[in-house]
């Protein structure tokens, strides 16, 4: 499926939203979400952890309040990934360091059709990779744990490592004058990783 084609229809069925502007997509997402959750969000506005903790105890709604208030600029970076992707990466097995609630992971797989796995230490990010997988309509592997404490066979079998955003400073709905390129980071693989990064 087209890059394209493949984001629009994974946000659609996550009620995630496409446009640039803010005002609309915070409007998206609080249609999206129940008043409860809503009101329990705002509470920790100058928590971040707390935010991230809250997020996976709602797994339903954990890509809404991740990656949906990141918008649009996580989106762009999601664009910029694909690209990546349609320019030739190297086959085979794709693994999402940082996936958080899997938009990432779930688009990989729907856009290129290869096998995903997601990572994130967070608990409760594998209850959230797993909603986002099913309602986008893929297979994408979950595993809570950290980068180096994955299992061997994981990254033997992976040909391209993605980390969106992982790098970066982040606070929910703050700006950021990075470029994409500069916010995301790719590994492609030639070899099999040995035990430490």
């Amino acid at each position: 499926m087209r890059s394209d084609k493949a984001l629009r229809n994974a946000f659609r069925r996550l009620q995630l939203s496409t446009a640039d502007d803010p005002k609309v997509v915070v409007g998206m997402l609080f249609a999206a979400l129940p008043d409860d959750v809503r009101r329990g969000w705002d509470a920790l506005e100058f928590d971040n952890e707390g935010r991230v903790a809250f997020a996976y105890q709602h797994p339903q709604y954990a890509h809404l309040l991740t990656a949906g208030f990141t918008c649009p600029t996580f989106r762009e970076e999601l664009e910029w990934i694909l690209a990546q992707f349609e320019q030739g990466l190297p086959e085979g097995d794709v693994l999402d360091i940082g996936a958080g609630a899997g938009v990432t992971a779930a688009v990989i797989a729907l856009a290129t059709n290869r096998s995903v796995t997601a990572c994130d230490p967070a608990a409760g990010s594998s209850e959230a990779v797993a909603h986002v997988a099913d309602t986008v309509g893929v297979q994408v592997r979950a595993i809570e744990s950290s980068a180096g404490d994955l299992p061997r066979e994981v990254l033997v079998n992976t040909a391209v490592v993605i980390a969106q955003s992982v790098l970066a400073h982040f606070e929910f709905e703050a700006e950021c004058g990075c470029r994409a390129e500069e916010h995301s980071a790719f590994f492609p693989l030639s070899q099999p990783w040995g035990t430490s990064w």
